[in-house]
């Protein structure tokens, strides 16, 4: 365009339009662009030098397919009006070259220079937020099947004590929190309100001991994903170290992107056993992501329907309760639990003193662990609680909690099945494993007697009503329940009940 000016082009070609010609001109310098911009992104994506070479061969190859086509076609290939379309002759101007001013040849200095400029300049902000992790999932779901450790070594202050770890516990959501290796670390969140767990040091005023996170990092020394904890060991050797100290760990991959390592991995079980781990993103594009539940906010999160007689819950509003299941009957039993609502507490606007000031930001004022409801049965000062741990419902005797106190809400707010050993501690009866959204239709057990000669889950007593497998215990009691109103026989009828069964 600099060499064609437009008299130029009208003295030697009058019919000519020199619209059309700029037209053509700019068409080709778009395609040039165009190129570099397919050129970055493939630099930006490409994990290693060979991909970057062919892919750059393949975009070549595509840019010259209209070449390829036109030289096919001159050699009488697609037939012969293709031939005689493409040798035939419209016209061979000569135009008299212009010696360019220095302003045009700055201009075009400046323009090359711009370009690397801009090229550069998006490389850099590209690899930089790609080292801080910008875009890889920020927050995800861990879901890693029921296997059991039955002896896990867990450091506490500096000596190791040997405990039960049942992997399920492990159960929810994981944030992002830096990276390593060139990857993202994703951080345990609070089952409570999936919010960042504070420092141990500032969970003080907890009624049990401090919870610290597991983590979800890539182990260069295996070259795996691996689900990992400074305070929990395979063994007392402290160079079980030099392996990441893993308890699970994917395949071996190069993949940076931890969603691409779901499927079968390894779970240290005593020996070394294998489990089925699902890990999705906590991001939706539609409503489909929500399961149809809720609605995809304009920053990817689920806002999930309340209303209609049914609550959703979960990151994906994939837990269902409808009203007439807020409140439970079991079958053979005169006495109700009904869900917990966190106003029923006094004081419950209090902050619990644990560094936050959001342990009560929750979706609702339903009390919920593990993304869903608890439900609770209180009389003559005693307290009984069916509280989901991961992939089992507890049935927690919590009698002599003072639910009033700064301590029980910052014990609820930074509850863990693992580190408060719930199960050894206050759990009497146990759920088969499930993913319902309630405890109606599953399977119970009353833990009769525990120790060495016994499973790691005790020994489990069904109390079905004709210990009928698939009976379930509990059953839709209907709309009873009011939102600060917890009304129920005390759970120490359901003993009374259990003895007459089971004889």
């Amino acid at each position: 365009m600099r060499l064609i000016t437009f008299g130029g082009l009208r003295s030697v070609c009058p019919k000519a339009s020199y619209k059309k010609f700029l037209a053509a001109n700019i068409f080709r310098v778009l395609m040039g662009y165009l190129f570099l911009v397919n050129v970055l992104l493939v630099l930006i994506q490409a994990e290693d030098v060979l991909t970057i070479f062919y892919d750059v061969l393949a975009l070549q190859f595509v840019q010259q397919l209209d070449d390829i086509g036109f030289r096919l076609a001159r050699l009488d290939v697609f037939g012969r009006r293709m031939q005689r379309a493409c040798t035939m002759r419209w016209f061979d101007c000569e135009f008299e070259y212009h010696k360019g001013c220095a302003k045009h040849k700055m201009m075009l200095k400046s323009i090359y220079f711009i370009n690397m400029f801009l090229f550069i300049a998006a490389i850099v902000v590209v690899s930089t937020r790609q080292m801080n992790g910008y875009y890889f999932c920020k927050e995800l779901t861990l879901d890693v099947g029921d296997g059991i450790l039955e002896e896990a070594f867990v450091n506490m202050n500096g000596s190791f004590e040997k405990w039960v770890l049942v992997y399920s516990y492990f159960n929810g959501v994981f944030l992002r929190n830096g990276t390593h290796a060139g990857r993202p670390v994703y951080k345990e969140a609070r089952k409570f309100d999936r919010q960042p767990y504070p420092p141990p040091e500032d969970q003080g005023g907890s009624m049990f001991p401090a919870v610290v996170p597991a983590e979800i990092k890539y182990c260069e020394d295996i070259k795996a994903w691996v689900l990992t904890h400074d305070n929990i060991s395979k063994s007392e050797d402290e160079d079980d170290s030099s392996s990441c100290n893993w308890l699970l760990r994917s395949p071996e991959t190069d993949s940076f992107n931890v969603l691409d390592a779901s499927g079968k991995w390894d779970m240290w079980v005593g020996v070394l056993g294998t489990t089925d781990v699902s890990i999705t993103c906590n991001r939706c594009a539609d409503r489909s992501d929500c399961n149809l539940n809720g609605e995809c906010s304009d920053d990817g999160r689920c806002i999930c329907d309340n209303g209609n007689g049914v609550n959703y819950f979960g990151e994906h509003c994939e837990v269902k309760l409808r009203d007439d299941c807020k409140t439970i009957i079991p079958e053979h039993a005169n006495y109700t639990m009904s869900i917990e609502h966190m106003s029923s507490w006094s004081n419950s606007n209090e902050v619990a003193d644990n560094g936050s000031d959001s342990n009560y930001n929750v979706w609702d004022d339903i009390w919920q662990e593990y993304s869903r409801p608890v439900f609770s049965s209180t009389d003559n000062n005693e307290r009984w609680s069916l509280i989901y741990s991961g992939s089992r419902w507890f049935g927690m005797n919590l009698t002599g909690k003072d639910v009033a106190s700064k301590r029980w809400r910052t014990s609820v707010s930074n509850y863990h099945a693992f580190w408060y050993r719930a199960y050894e501690d206050t759990t009497t009866f146990v759920s088969d494993p499930t993913k319902e959204s309630s405890p109606v239709g599953v399977d119970w057990y009353e833990i009769s007697d525990r120790g060495e000669q016994f499973g790691p889950l005790g020994a489990l007593s069904p109390v079905q009503l004709y210990n009928q497998t698939g009976r379930g215990l509990f059953r839709c009691g209907g709309n009873m329940n009011k939102k600060n109103t917890v009304s129920s026989r005390h759970l120490s009828t359901y003993d009374r009940k259990l003895t007459k069964i089971l004889k």
